[in-house]
């Protein structure tokens, strides 16, 4: 059964902030701000929180 769509959209948003936060981290040309990291370290993990609350929904929907 392929995913839901609200399922891939959390996804595509929780991949997106990986992946800006990785390339912020890893240095650019541009070094952002502390706080800016930190925000985006916050989003990262709250997107992630999401998605998993999300899952979990799928998971008890099929034990019932």
């Amino acid at each position: 059964m392929p995913p839901c769509q609200e399922c891939l959209k959390l996804r595509n948003i929780y991949t997106n902030l990986t992946l800006k936060y990785r390339i912020a981290v890893t240095g650019s040309i541009r070094r952002l701000a502390l706080y800016d990291l930190n925000k985006l370290r916050d989003a990262k993990i709250a997107a992630a929180q999401i998605l998993q609350d999300h899952e979990l929904t799928h998971n008890l929907q099929r034990a019932s």
